[in-house]
């Protein structure tokens, strides 16, 4: 029996803020959400991704861009099988 190991794959993701939402974008899937807070954004990116692509979450990495003119513009944030988490 083989056994395959999944490819973890990047996905872009732009956030800005809407009000006391955190509107998200995964352009690549045409897809995307909203969050209450900016911390929620990379972790609700990749659980929608994956749903998305009907794959194992840990099988998926977002790296978040923030756009817009609150205090976080330009915030890099990721999350997945290869990014650094704490």
């Amino acid at each position: 029996m083989t056994t395959q190991m999944a490819v973890s794959k990047m996905y872009r993701v732009t956030a800005h803020r809407e009000g006391r939402w955190w509107v998200f974008e995964i352009p690549e899937l045409g897809t995307g959400g909203q969050t209450r807070t900016l911390d929620e954004v990379a972790q609700e990116a990749q659980r929608v991704a994956a749903m998305w692509l009907d794959v194992p979450s840990e099988t998926v990495t977002v790296a978040v861009v923030t756009e817009g003119a609150d205090d976080a513009s330009g915030a890099h944030l990721s999350v997945g099988a290869n990014s650094m988490e704490s």
